[in-house]
């Protein structure tokens, strides 16, 4: 029998504080698995600014494209309608059986339940799990009143408190800052960046028009693969990566030309790493990448640019994976113009 979370909600866009409260609830509640599950139209008020809901479904199935234990569901877009919590809820009983399932709520939402569809029956299918509001973050949690409101509704276990650090981090503040041509790199998930941007989701008119009639080969250079990977090599030793090798792959797989290879000493460098090359190569070049694979963990971050495909690993798993020796047949490109190497004497912070 599994544990399975439910996180509901319209998810437009989905953002950090979205994930980091589906990691909390996994790992507080013990979860086996937890689903996103995008409505497909929300019963209490209409979706602001919607690209649509299978596009809000792709962004969410993008956040959670590397968290092991967390997916997106199409489950209400399928069944259409107004998505009511009830059915789905039915809806998962039928499918899951005996499976305790485990539906998660903000605050304001799991107070105005008893206004909901069938409150009664949404107690029933599940247990109750939710976590406070940020405004009151300096403040005890009124969790007697939550367990109150749980049981005159005919819940027989208290709905769980999950403890989470404040985060201001809201769907209006995305889509504000796309608006303002604003970034929002620190707000979402780098796939859902990625995935908005080459959408061209929740942009104002002027700036959707712009973007359909700017020719780029007139703003920005335009790099061949040779290039691309001579940057990022460039970009992975100014952020301190380590053993970094550029390996020519044509000919030799069909998927890309190049591989770039590096150290990282921490889960914190891959990141300073990963973002300092896509931050760069977006801001000068206007180049997105195709898939970002391995965050948040950072022990493998794959980074897909089409025709170069980067490899941030830690020490361990670029000895477990040996892509080096794996590829021992393709030449490698020496970049003499660089500085050596940093010779870090202290382990990773």
């Amino acid at each position: 029998m599994a544990k399975v979370g439910i996180l509901g909600g319209a998810f437009n866009p989905p953002h950090n504080g979205h994930l980091a409260l589906a990691r909390a609830a996994v790992e507080q509640l013990g979860l086996d698995e937890l689903l996103f599950v995008p409505a497909s139209t929300p019963p209490h008020k209409p979706v602001q600014d919607d690209p649509g809901a299978d596009a809000r479904f792709e962004l969410c199935a993008a956040a959670v494209e590397a968290e092991p234990r967390i997916s997106a569901s199409r489950m209400e877009l399928d069944r259409g309608g107004v998505s009511f919590s009830v059915d789905t809820l039915r809806q998962l009983r039928e499918q899951r059986g005996e499976d305790e399932l485990v539906f998660i709520l903000g605050e304001d939402a799991i107070r105005s339940l008893a206004q909901w569809r069938e409150p009664e029956a949404v107690v029933e299918l599940a247990d109750l799990a939710w976590v406070a509001r940020d405004d009151q973050s300096d403040e005890p949690a009124n969790t007697a009143e939550i367990e109150e409101l749980a049981m005159r509704l005919g819940a027989t276990k208290a709905p769980t408190l999950l403890a989470m650090e404040p985060n201001a981090v809201s769907s209006t503040e995305v889509r504000r800052r796309i608006s303002a041509a604003e970034p929002i790199d620190e707000l979402v998930p780098t796939a859902v960046a990625v995935a908005i941007e080459q959408g061209g989701l929740y942009r104002s008119n002027d700036l959707r028009e712009a973007a359909m009639t700017e020719d780029k080969t007139e703003t920005q250079p335009v790099l061949t693969d040779a290039e691309l990977a001579a940057e990022v090599v460039r970009l992975a030793h100014d952020k301190k990566g380590t053993q970094v090798i550029e390996m020519d792959l044509t000919g030799l797989v069909d998927y890309t030309d190049r591989f770039v290879i590096v150290t990282a000493r921490s889960d914190r460098q891959a990141k300073a790493i990963h973002d300092g090359i896509l931050g760069e190569l977006k801001m000068k070049y206007g180049l997105m990448p195709r898939r970002v694979e391995g965050l948040p963990e950072g022990r493998w971050v794959l980074i897909d640019l089409y025709d170069v495909v980067v490899h941030i690993f830690q020490q361990e798993a670029r000895d477990t994976y040996r892509l080096e020796k794996l590829w021992g047949d393709a030449p490698k490109t020496e970049h003499e113009d660089l500085p050596p190497e940093p010779d870090f004497m202290t382990p990773a912070e």
